[in-house]
């Protein structure tokens, strides 16, 4: 909701409408758990990654990452996180 606030100010914003946490909550469904006024647009960019398993990324030419952890930032509650 600070982050609609600020951007209800800025004339270059995507989204200038003013969402109060309700607004936030109903906007639609991007990939379960977040929703379309979860992410961020500015910064929303086409990347992506390809994961694969460690005995099949040693057959590739370009040496492999290896992916040992992950976790997501999120501005609500979810159900798996306590």
């Amino acid at each position: 909701m600070a982050h609609s606030k600020h951007a209800s100010n800025n004339p270059k914003a995507y989204y200038k409408k003013r969402y109060n946490r309700r607004g936030c909550a109903h906007s639609r469904w991007i990939c379960k758990p977040l929703h379309l006024l979860d992410c961020c647009v500015e910064t929303d960019n086409a990347t992506a990654i390809i994961v694969t398993s460690a005995e099949r990324a040693r057959d590739l030419r370009q040496r492999p990452t290896y992916i040992m952890g992950v976790v997501g930032r999120v501005t609500k509650a979810r159900g798996d996180t306590f």
